[in-house]
């Protein structure tokens, strides 16, 4: 005889394509439907068990979204300060080469690799170049005269490490955030899956009735326009142009992101592990009418288009999605 249970998958709704946002906005449908048709309150242990596990997720997510916008603005700073550093040194190029015609030492001292790994500065080297410069330029402040100043560099350094000490703190909150998320919503899913096995038991001859309490729809992902979609970028923010990110079964390699500058502000773009990631200096940069493409890698384990606006006035953008033609007429088969 076979075991009717080994027909049941132990979880319906592990999916990772099903963003956090839309189970949560299922969940809550779910727990609506089963207190609204609810014979004999044989349905309340569910929704006891439901309505913790989505208040814990949706406090979890919550909580990562928030770092990771608070992250990005700490980012944003420190990646600013330290790009600083290299404009403060273009400007004292002249007068370090120029007391160094006298004073041979201080090329060695202030710019013994020339100007460019002070361009190029990273969060490896930031510790080293900015203390060279604040020694060097102590040291020899007399043979530098007081044109060079020492002070404005020390400043610098200490705004630059108070932000990235604060990006870092906030990465450890979107850490334990993640993980919440993680361990939670494998809770929420497997509720969820009971949820369907107990309305199916008790109402094993009416399967309309069953569905009316899980409306699938709400899962799957939005149709896509063809001939694209435009958007809004608040001004100096981060935004996801694909909230519900990309999917593999849907947009396979060969996929390309094409976006345009259709509005009068700068943004830059990027995909990301994360929605709502704030783009590095080094990401893509479209001005006003510029168009740039992005292709997507499934393999990379990336599913998120982020755009992070340049200017503290609001940006607009159009992006669409293009299937490669192989892998088009794959699907139309």
């Amino acid at each position: 005889m076979r075991e009717l249970f080994a027909t049941f998958d132990e979880d319906y709704f592990d999916d990772r394509n099903i963003t956090s946002e839309r189970l949560l906005k299922f969940g809550r449908t779910v727990e609506q439907n089963l207190n609204g048709d609810n014979p004999d309150e044989q349905f309340t242990p569910l929704i006891s068990l439901l309505r913790p596990l989505r208040k814990n997720l949706e406090a979890d997510h919550q909580r990562t979204d928030q770092g990771l916008t608070q992250r990005g603005g700490s980012v944003e700073l420190r990646d600013a300060k330290l790009a600083l550093l290299g404009d403060y040194m273009k400007q004292d190029q002249k007068l370090i080469e120029y007391r160094a015609t006298k004073h041979p030492e201080l090329t060695s001292v202030m710019l013994p690799n020339g100007l460019k790994e002070y361009r190029d500065a990273n969060l490896k080297n930031a510790d080293t170049l900015f203390n060279r410069v604040i020694k060097g330029g102590t040291d020899f402040q007399k043979e530098l005269t007081e044109e060079f100043e020492v002070q404005r560099y020390r400043t610098l350094y200490e705004e630059f490490d108070a932000a990235r000490t604060n990006a870092s703190s906030k990465q450890q909150a979107v850490d334990q955030g993640r993980t919440g998320v993680q361990n939670v919503r494998k809770q929420y899913t497997l509720a969820l899956t009971l949820c369907v096995k107990t309305v199916a038991l008790a109402f094993p001859t009416d399967p309309k009735r069953c569905q009316s309490y899980f409306p699938q729809e709400m899962l799957r992902r939005p149709v896509r326009s063809t001939n694209g979609q435009e958007g809004r970028l608040p001004a100096s923010g981060t935004v996801s142009a694909l909230p519900d990110g990309l999917d593999p079964a849907y947009d396979p390699a060969g996929t390309v992101l094409v976006l345009e500058n259709p509005g009068p502000e700068p943004f830059r773009a990027c995909l990301s592990v994360l929605p709502g990631e704030v783009c590095p200096p080094a990401a893509a940069l479209l001005g006003p009418g510029e168009r740039h493409e992005l292709p997507y890698d499934p393999a990379l384990g990336i599913r998120y288009l982020n755009l992070t606006n340049q200017s503290p006035r609001e940006g607009r953008y159009r992006l669409t999605v293009r299937v490669g033609a192989a892998a088009a007429a794959r699907r139309r088969r």
